[in-house]
């Protein structure tokens, strides 16, 4: 990122490592972001890290002192079902939200996949023991 603010309309990203959720307010570019593989959450504010938590919990507040002295909670979390989600509040009134839900395609493909895992683990488990037991009697180390 550079020291520029950009102050096009920011949009949503979705990456390996991170879902960022980008704002402005007041003239400001307000960055959230939640790490996909780990409970890191962590805010910029113009391309400056200004908090960063590491938490199992389904949501964390992070509160941000805007150069003016103005302090905004920005919220990242998980809601039950498949939905990441960021909300930013100031006095009351909120700023900015928005989520991101996963297709149900993605949640049934995981199910066939873990199905199809268990039922070759299935059929190669006794395959295993039958090849293995066979060698062990070859090699007389069965007896």
């Amino acid at each position: 990122m550079t020291n520029t603010i950009t102050h096009s309309i920011p949009q949503m990203k979705v990456s390996l490592g991170w879902v960022t959720f980008p704002f402005v307010y007041k003239g400001q570019q307000i960055i959230a972001q939640a790490s996909t593989w780990s409970p890191r959450t962590r805010i910029w504010l113009n391309d400056e890290i200004v908090d960063e938590i590491d938490s199992w919990k389904f949501s964390e507040t992070h509160d941000v002192t805007l150069p003016d002295g103005e302090i905004i909670q920005v919220t990242l979390g998980y809601r039950w079902g498949t939905t990441l989600y960021c909300e930013a509040h100031a006095g009351g009134e909120k700023l900015f939200t928005k989520g991101i839900t996963q297709d149900a395609k993605g949640v049934v493909a995981l199910g066939a996949f873990l199905a199809a895992g268990l039922a070759l683990g299935a059929v190669m488990y006794p395959l295993g023991v039958y090849v293995g037991g066979a060698i062990a009697r070859a090699s007389g180390a069965g007896a």
